[in-house]
């Protein structure tokens, strides 16, 4: 049975069959990738500004 996180729902049968085969989207918040160490929604926007060399306010 595939958990994609320890603490995450737990996805099997016919949503993960769906999605092997073509047939469904899962679709996650941009929290999910926090867990890889990227940033969350407001350090990105923070490091658009930063690359466009505009302040932040």
């Amino acid at each position: 049975m595939p958990i994609f996180v320890d603490s995450g729902p737990d996805v099997t049968g016919k949503p993960l069959q769906a999605h092997a085969e073509g047939n469904v989207v899962f679709f996650c918040g941009a929290g999910i990738s926090c867990l890889d160490g990227l940033p969350g929604f407001a350090g990105l926007v923070k490091r658009l500004y930063k690359n466009l060399n505009v302040q932040f306010d």
